[in-house]
């Protein structure tokens, strides 16, 4: 990451970027150096603030890790796009009725929440296997046997399932729909019409997509 930033200022390249990364490992060095090579947006997975959900799935980096990674973004003015995940088995209700809150609390820039789905050699789809909730392993016939569409089914009753993609809806509009939010949109885009016109689509969009969900669930 520091060779790619150092080359890009080497060779005075003036261009905007972003990234994919992790939260850890990185420091103030690599934000200076991002920053002064042109980057703009950080995207990162945080997938869950649980310490004991991190553990779980291995992913190798520590709440106080996170917390420090949007601490020093925020320093040195780096937009931040951070993807969690619900659904983990071990989730409160707790932990779900405080979620948004404790990631409000990061002020990430914008942010994606998704519904957890099994992957293959994981330690989640491993125990759905072994606990008898999947009768058969699909990620291995699919390998055999690759379909078209193929969709792994869910690992909860359907009802749990429409519940969690409620949820995470819910997350999304209460992220997007806050004044503060919207204000900063549309100042920071005042002076680029493109883009203002581009963000108040994806606004509408939100909306639509959430009222047709919202409409079909109250056909059914």
């Amino acid at each position: 990451m520091i060779d790619i930033c150092n080359e890009i200022i080497k060779r005075g390249l003036k261009i905007k970027w972003s990234t994919r990364g992790r939260v850890f490992p990185f420091d103030e060095e690599m934000a200076e150096l991002f920053k002064k090579s042109g980057g703009i947006r950080w995207h990162i997975g945080v997938e869950t603030l649980d310490p004991e959900i991190l553990k779980y799935i291995k992913k190798g980096v520590t709440i106080p890790q996170v917390e420090n990674f949007f601490k020093i973004c925020h320093q040195y003015g780096i937009e931040t796009m951070a993807y969690f995940i619900i659904g983990f088995p071990m989730e409160t209700a707790e932990y779900r009725k405080n979620l948004l809150k404790n990631v409000l609390k990061l002020k990430p820039t914008y942010v994606y929440f998704n519904v957890l789905c099994p992957l293959p050699k994981t330690a989640y789809y491993q125990a759905l296997l072994e606990d008898g909730v999947f009768k058969k392993d699909f990620w291995a016939e699919f390998v055999k046997n690759p379909v078209p569409d193929f969709q792994i089914p869910y690992p909860r009753s359907e009802k749990e399932q429409e519940e969690l993609i409620k949820l995470s809806d819910n997350y999304g509009r209460k992220f997007y729909f806050r004044p503060i939010f919207i204000i900063r949109e549309i100042w920071s885009s005042l002076f680029y019409p493109k883009a203002l016109f581009y963000k108040i689509r994806a606004g509408f969009v939100m909306l639509y997509n959430i009222f047709l969900r919202r409409l079909s669930r109250y056909a059914e």
